[in-house]
């Protein structure tokens, strides 16, 4: 993720109870603040009668949902204060992937022991898959095409 603004987590911006910082991307900043920076704003979920909690980075857009859907408002927050049913840790380095995977392995454990790391993959592999289904009916419709464009020429006559 490409910050535009702020900075990233820092410790005091999450506790194991509470969560006093969040990072937001540009379309939430623009929904909810047009023309306006973020950083230092306070958001609280709907309906919650708990604490504010301040906006601390600015993210540019990135596609978490997939490339062909429609940018969403997102709010990011820190891996302390979140519940950790389901949670996606994404890494860029300047070596290898398969380098960082012992490395963020002992991060992760020193973060938080009991949180299992599965499903390793490159941002490329990542991406592969994601684009399957639609390289799949490309394919499919290419080579129906074809087919249909063979059996519509006229029969040479000799």
């Amino acid at each position: 993720m490409t910050f535009l603004a702020g900075s990233a987590f820092q410790e005091q911006d999450a506790d194991s109870k509470n969560i006093r910082g969040v990072v937001v991307n540009e379309t939430f900043a623009k929904h909810y603040w047009p023309g306006a920076s973020p950083i230092g704003k306070r958001i609280r979920t709907k309906g919650s009668k708990g604490d504010w909690i301040k906006v601390v980075g600015l993210t540019r857009h990135e596609k978490h949902y997939g490339l062909d859907q429609e940018m969403k408002p997102s709010v990011f927050l820190p891996l302390r204060g979140v519940s950790r049913s389901s949670i996606s840790i994404v890494l860029r380095g300047a070596i290898e992937p398969q380098m960082l995977v012992a490395p963020a392995r002992e991060v992760l454990r020193q973060m938080a022991p009991d949180l299992p790391m599965f499903d390793i993959r490159t941002m490329t592999e990542r991406l592969d898959r994601s684009l399957w289904a639609r390289r799949a009916y490309s394919w499919l419709f290419g080579a129906l095409a074809i087919i249909v464009g063979f059996s519509r020429r006229p029969a040479s006559t000799a």
